[in-house]
C-alpha cells in the first residue's frame, strides 16, 4: 500500500514528525519507510561535539574530528540540531575558558606563536575555532534550527562574533542556547573587548536561552535579539548568574528585567511578547512589577520559572492582584535567600490559591521563611488537586544568605513540628493529589511517612534530590554512595548483610515492596542540573524481576566521544529532575 503513495506525499507527512523516537519506530516498520524515514531521522537527533577532556578545550581531539568527517560526516551535512558540550562543568572552573592560559606557560606559547603583545589573549580561541570551524562548513547553509553551546565559558568569536560562522551561514535558526561563563577575568577586566558576540543576524528565534554573566556590550545585543525576535519568541530564558558582592560595584553590570525587556527604540500596542509560552528567569532584579507584568500574554505563557530573582514576591503579588486570568501548567520558583521571610511564604501561597490547573510545581525554599512546611502542600492540593502531577519541594538553609554558601537540605522539609511530621502517614495534604512524579530531599525516615499517601496510588518516579554541602548533607551523599557500592556487591552475588544496609537501601527495599508503592518505576538519587554535567553522576533504582525486587545503576551510560548519554526514564522526566536546583551554575570567588 505504501508504494502506492506518491513519494512527495510520503515525505512530506514523515516531515511533519519531529519526535526522533517515532521517526526510529517508523524506520523500523518497513523498507519504504526506512529509506524515506532514515534520512529525516538524521537531521532531527541531535548532533553532539563532546570534549572528553574538561580542561583542554582549546583544542579539538583528532578523534573527534575523524568521527565528524567519517561515520558522522552525513549526519552532519544535514543535521537540524547541534549541541557543543563537555563534561565536568564546575562551579569555579576557570580552566575551561579559552581565555585561561597556565600562569608559567602561557608566555612561552604565545613567544613560540610569535603572536603581538594584543593577540596573546586570543590565542587559544583561535586554535579552537581553526579546529572546528572547517568541519562545521560542511553543514550546509541556514540547514541549522538549533545551536546550543553547553562549555559554561566564552564562546569563541569565530563562532558567534561579528563576522562568526553562525551569522553568516546559518542566521536562520530558531533556537540559539548559550550557556557562557562568569569566571572569565579577561572578560570581567576588559568590557567588550573579551567575550565578543554579535546576535543582530538572527531574525527567526523563536527560543533564546542565555547564562552567563551580562556586562553591557553582552547585553546591547541580547536586546537587539530581543527587539528583532519579540513578535515570535516563544521560549525565553534568561540567567545572569550570581557574582560574589565584591564583583557588583567594579565588574558587572546591573539590570532589572522590567527595564531590560521593556528596551526598544519601537512603540508597540498591547504585550511586547504576544506567543511567548516559556518564561524562564535566573539571578535576575525583576524590577517594576507592572511594567513586567505588561509585556507578556497571559493567555500565551503557560511556564513561569523565576530562580533566585530579587523582586519575586512584589512581582507575584502584583500577578496575583492583577485583572489577568493565569493559565499556567508549570510554576517554578527558587526563593532568593536574602528575601526570604514569612511574606513571602504568604504571597506563595497566596498566588497558587488564585488559580488553578498546574500540571507541573517545583520549589526550592528558604527554611527560615518557613512557619509551618507544610501549608505550601495544602494550598497546592486545595488548588491544583485535579490536574497537578508533577510536584518538587525543598527546604534549603543557607550558612550565608549574601554569598550563598555551604547550603545544606533541612531533613524536616521545613515542617519543623515534630508532631505534624511524625503524623504525615495518616494526614498528608498530597494524599489529595495523584502525582505522577515527586522529588523531595529528607531524611529516609521522614520520606517513608511522606510516601506512605502514595500507597495504592500511581506515582511513577520518586527524585531523592541532592542535599547541599552541610554536613547531614554530606553523609547523605556518602550514604547513596555505600549504597552504590551494596549494589554492585549485589550484582556480584556477594551475600549483603541487613544490619549492614544503609537507611537510603532500606528505603528502597520498602518502595519497591509489597507494602510500598506498587505503581512506583524508579527511585532517581542526585541533581540534574545543566543535564548532569554540574554535580556528582545519578544514581537510578528501578524496579525489576527477581528476589530483590530493583536493581541499581548510573543515571548516564559513557557514550565515548559522543558523550554520556541519559537512561530513557531519566530523559522522559528530565525537565521535572532538573527543576529548582540547589546549586548556582557557576561563580566567582
Amino acid at each position: 500500500m505504501l508504494d502506492k503513495i506518491p513519494v512527495e506525499l510520503l515525505r512530506g507527512i514523515l516531515e511533519q514528525v519531529r519526535n526522533t523516537d517515532d521517526l526510529a519506530s517508523l524506520c523500523r516498520t518497513s523498507k519504504i519507510l526506512h529509506k524515506e524515514t532514515a534520512p529525516i531521522l538524521l537531521e532531527y537527533r541531535p548532533l553532539q561535539i563532546f570534549f572528553p577532556d574538561e580542561f583542554e578545550l582549546n583544542r579539538i581531539s583528532p578523534e573527534i574530528l575523524a568521527e565528524l568527517q567519517g561515520p558522522l560526516l552525513r549526519q552532519l551535512r544535514t543535521t537540524r540540531f547541534l549541541r557543543v558540550t563537555a563534561p565536568g562543568f564546575e562551579n569555579e572552573n576557570t580552566q575551561r575558558c579559552y581565555h585561561y592560559s597556565p600562569e608559567n606557560s602561557d608566555v612561552v606559547r604565545w613567544e613560540v606563536q610569535g603572536l603581538e603583545p594584543n593577540e596573546k589573549r586570543d590565542w587559544p580561541s583561535r586554535q579552537l575555532a581553526n579546529d572546528l570551524l572547517p568541519t562545521l562548513q560542511l553543514i550546509q547553509d541556514n540547514k541549522l534550527e538549533h545551536f546550543s553551546w553547553e562549555l559554561g565559558c566564552c564562546i569563541p568569536r569565530e563562532f558567534l562574533g561579528k563576522e562568526g560562522w553562525l551569522g553568516r551561514s546559518q542566521s536562520w535558526i530558531k533556537s540559539l542556547a548559550v550557556s557562557a561563563s562568569s569566571a572569565c577575568d579577561f572578560s570581567l577586566s576588559n568590557p567588550g573587548d573579551g567575550f565578543i558576540v554579535s546576535l543582530a543576524p538572527f531574525r527567526n528565534l523563536t527560543s533564546l536561552s542565555w547564562i552567563g554573566l551580562v556586562e553591557r556590550a553582552v547585553a546591547d545585543q541580547v536586546e537587539i535579539a530581543l527587539e528583532q525576535n519579540a513578535p515570535h519568541l516563544e521560549c525565553l530564558e534568561l540567567d545572569f548568574l550570581r557574582l560574589n558582592p565584591q564583583y557588583f560595584d567594579s565588574r558587572a553590570t546591573r539590570f532589572t528585567a522590567s527595564s531590560f525587556l521593556t528596551t526598544s527604540p519601537t512603540v508597540y500596542w498591547g504585550a511586547r511578547f504576544p506567543r511567548l509560552r516559556k518564561l524562564s528567569l535566573s539571578n535576575v532584579e525583576l524590577g517594576e512589577p507592572k511594567d513586567l507584568i505588561q509585556l507578556f500574554n497571559w493567555n500565551i505563557l503557560t511556564h513561569l520559572c523565576l530562580r533566585r530573582c530579587s523582586g519575586a514576591r512584589e512581582f507575584l503579588w502584583e500577578l496575583t492582584d492583577s485583572y489577568f486570568t493565569l493559565r499556567l501548567k508549570t510554576f517554578e520558583i527558587v526563593v532568593d535567600p536574602r528575601e526570604a521571610n514569612s511574606q513571602e511564604l504568604d504571597t506563595i501561597n497566596f498566588f497558587l490559591g488564585s488559580f488553578s490547573g498546574l500540571k507541573n510545581l517545583y520549589m526550592h525554599v528558604e527554611a527560615q521563611m518557613m512557619a509551618r512546611g507544610d501549608s505550601i502542600w495544602k494550598v497546592a492540593a486545595d488548588a491544583h488537586r485535579s490536574t497537578l502531577r508533577r510536584f518538587t519541594y525543598q527546604a534549603v538553609c543557607w550558612e550565608d544568605r549574601v554569598i550563598y554558601e555551604h547550603a545544606s537540605s533541612v531533613f524536616d522539609m521545613g515542617i519543623g513540628d515534630t508532631e505534624t511530621l511524625e503524623s504525615l502517614a495518616r494526614h498528608n495534604p498530597l494524599s489529595l493529589l495523584d502525582l505522577e512524579c515527586i522529588g523531595l530531599a529528607a531524611r529516609p525516615a521522614t520520606l517513608r511517612r511522606v510516601l506512605t499517601a502514595f500507597h495504592g496510588k500511581n506515582l511513577k518516579v520518586l527524585h531523592v534530590r541532592y542535599p547541599g554541602h552541610g554536613s547531614e548533607a554530606f553523609h547523605a551523599v556518602e550514604e547513596v554512595k555505600e549504597m552504590m557500592q551494596q549494589a554492585t556487591n549485589l550484582a556480584n552475588k556477594a551475600p549483603v548483610d541487613e544490619d549492614a544496609k544503609s537507611e537510603v537501601w532500606k528505603l528502597v527495599d520498602w518502595l519497591f515492596s509489597g507494602e510500598g508503592i506498587a505503581s512506583l518505576d524508579a527511585v532517581i538519587f542526585g541533581s540534574f542540573l545543566l543535564r548532569g554535567q554540574h554535580l556528582e553522576p545519578a544514581l537510578i533504582a528501578k524496579r525489576c524481576p527477581g528476589p530483590w525486587g530493583w536493581e541499581l545503576k548510573q543515571a548516564y551510560f559513557d557514550g565515548g566521544l559522543r558523550g554520556a548519554t541519559m537512561d530513557r526514564l531519566v530523559e522522559k522526566h528530565f525537565e521535572f529532575l532538573e527543576s529548582a536546583p540547589i546549586q548556582l551554575v557557576t561563580w566567582i570567588t
